[in-house]
């Protein structure tokens, strides 16, 4: 395990910017050829009757065209997974699968990640998000079982209001619930790292160690060709890839825990000063809005690391063997208010 911005400044310097590895230069290109064909094959989808969604919805098993459509939907999705596994954190999701712990079967290997759609085993499903990523133990092991759902609406009230969820919105989900997968497997979780969560995974798992790398991996994404440039679009502050949704769902979370007395037990917020690597920067426009970006700077060193998807140990914030001096010096006109998160 790792302390949160260790892990961080570890993962964002070898995909922005620097020199690809062949592996991040195949894998992008496979991505994006996985997506194009992906997209015309949603067409499809989505011009699908309510009938015949219902009739894939309620069969379990035929050879029907429309099946034959929903599993090259699940496997694109499934296939994009890997990509993006291997170009942003290193193939350590699925890529190097890890042996369980007190496991006496040498050959036992399991991934840390588990993709579920509503093209496959979640079809028919009615969800009150788009998706989800959740950490399961099973089998002397933990994994991040995600979940992106085909229907969003409120299945507590009958007859509520039911959205179909594009394809388009899975793929923007899927690269938001891997961000939480990665930090959820990676991330220290013990005593000493979890006080200071405010500023690492966030209450509502939407923290600033979150933002700032979902926040360069979108924008990285959208670079990659004129059809993914509006890539989770409708959640961001515009022109950026700072997801705004997620921004509101952490201070909220931080709210209710003030006020239901819960606070304590954590370090304060503290604002990023101008030497963090990574900085979440809030602009105020003329009329009196606001909107919120993420900014680097390059290391002074750019030598190349890598996750170990196996490891045991934990480089945490307070620890000495990282010198974080520099990272989290703050300067004195910086406060804990949440709106700077």
């Amino acid at each position: 395990m790792y302390g949160a911005t260790p892990l961080l400044n570890l993962t964002w310097q070898n995909f922005y910017p620097c020199e690809l590895r062949p592996q991040q230069v195949a894998a992008r290109l496979e991505f994006v050829q996985i997506f194009l064909e992906a997209m015309a094959a949603s067409n499809a989808w989505g011009d699908l009757t309510p009938e015949e969604l219902e009739e894939f919805e309620q069969t379990r098993c035929s050879d029907t065209k429309l099946d034959s459509l929903a599993c090259k939907l699940e496997c694109s999705l499934h296939e994009m997974l890997l990509c993006l596994d291997d170009f942003f954190f290193f193939g350590a999701l699925k890529r190097h699968p890890h042996k369980p712990a007190h496991s006496n079967d040498e050959t036992s290997k399991y991934s840390h990640v588990h993709l579920m759609t509503g093209f496959g085993i979640l079809k028919g499903e009615v969800a009150d998000c788009f998706a989800e990523s959740r950490p399961r133990y099973n089998s002397d092991r933990w994994f991040a079982e995600i979940c992106l759902y085909p229907k969003i609406g409120d299945p507590k009230i009958p007859g509520s209001e039911v959205e179909r969820i594009s394809f388009a919105e899975n793929v923007a989900s899927l690269i938001h619930e891997m961000v939480h997968a990665y930090i959820q497997m990676f991330v220290c979780q013990r005593p000493q790292c979890e006080r200071n969560l405010l500023d690492t995974a966030g209450l509502s798992g939407h923290g600033p160690i979150f933002m700032k790398l979902h926040t360069l991996i979108v924008e990285t994404v959208r670079a990659w060709h004129t059809s993914l440039e509006y890539v989770d679009q409708n959640r961001c502050y515009p022109g950026t890839g700072f997801d705004l949704w997620s921004h509101i769902t952490e201070h909220e979370a931080i709210e209710a825990y003030g006020k239901a007395g819960k606070l304590g037990r954590f370090l304060p917020l503290n604002a990023d000063s101008p030497h963090t690597l990574i900085r979440i920067v809030k602009e105020e426009l003329p009329n009196r809005e606001c909107i919120y970006n993420v900014v680097c700077r390059q290391p002074a060193s750019n030598t190349r690391q890598q996750v170990d998807p196996e490891a045991e140990f934990v480089v945490d914030e307070d620890d000495d063997d990282y010198d974080d001096d520099e990272e989290y010096q703050n300067d004195g006109d910086d406060d804990d208010d949440i709106d700077d998160l």
